[in-house]
């Protein structure tokens, strides 16, 4: 009687045991799926930032804005291998306000400072990591400059 008792007792702890090694692996995982999420989303940031940044290099950006079509596509390689890891859709940068710039009250026709902002959406090529960035900038033009709308 004692040794079937014994059995019984030793196979519930077993289970107990296994329930817990599951529980413990299950939550390992889960935490490297949290930290896999979070290095995705930073690198679609960084996707985005660096899209924009290579607009923003560029003064035909600001100068011939009307003329830019209204979005574009780069694709991003974030990890260095040589393959796109991210598609990056820009939208054209859009002028919100142009002033004459301060301090030129000695010349006629001062530069114009102009305030822009840019939108770029990265989306992962082949997952479901994405990440938004608007920025904003402000570039001085020259006098002929205008804010297009």
């Amino acid at each position: 009687m004692q040794r079937g008792s014994a059995l019984i007792v030793a196979l519930i702890l077993l289970v107990v045991a296994a329930l817990l090694g599951i529980g413990a692996v299950q939550a390992g995982m889960m935490g490297t799926r949290i930290g896999r999420n979070a290095q995705l989303t930073q690198q679609a940031q960084l996707a985005a930032q660096r899209a924009i940044d290579s607009t923003l290099s560029q003064l035909a950006t600001f100068t011939d804005a009307s003329t830019a079509p209204a979005t574009s596509v780069q694709n991003i390689d974030v990890d260095g291998d040589g393959t796109a890891d991210f598609s990056v859709t820009l939208n054209r940068p859009a002028c919100v306000a142009i002033a004459n710039a301060k301090d030129y009250s000695y010349l006629t026709s001062p530069p114009k400072d102009t305030t822009w902002v840019i939108r770029a959406v990265a989306s992962e090529i082949g997952g479901n990591a994405s990440a938004e960035v608007t920025q904003g900038i402000r570039v001085r033009l020259p006098t002929s400059a205008d804010c297009p709308t």
